[in-house]
């Protein structure tokens, strides 16, 4: 076997430190692929909270950044849109929204959106 080129031999490196694997190598493929994987597992699924509705929430806004939810598709190809009107009951509290997707508005209950980004408040 022959040695290793000078420019790999660096003393004051760890092994290893410089392989001969290109940037897009089945390692770094790999490591992507678990990323999202772990991404759509634990984050996404943590977005759109199951519980009662005990507590006062902030309503959704014209301008906020939303993603709709829908049951017959796997997480990570949920739509993204942006909330362009408010429908609220007789209490004020909105309960459903319309949503500008990047090919059509839609309608939707509030209880079908995982919220991503608040508008900029105002103030």
């Amino acid at each position: 076997m022959a040695d290793l080129p000078e420019d790999r031999l660096l003393p004051d490196k760890p092994p290893f430190t410089n392989t001969g694997v290109d940037f897009f190598g089945p390692f770094d493929v790999k490591r992507g692929r678990v990323m999202v994987k772990r991404w759509t597992r634990e984050y996404l699924s943590v977005l759109q909270e199951r519980q009662k509705w005990l507590k006062p929430k902030r309503n959704f806004m014209t301008g906020d950044v939303v993603l709709l939810v829908d049951s017959s598709s796997p997480r990570n190809s949920w739509l993204m849109g942006r909330v362009v009107d408010t429908l609220s009951d007789s209490n004020g509290t909105v309960r459903r929204v319309k949503i500008k997707t990047k090919t059509n508005t839609l309608e939707r209950p509030v209880n079908k959106l995982c919220l991503l980004e608040e508008a900029p408040s105002e103030n």
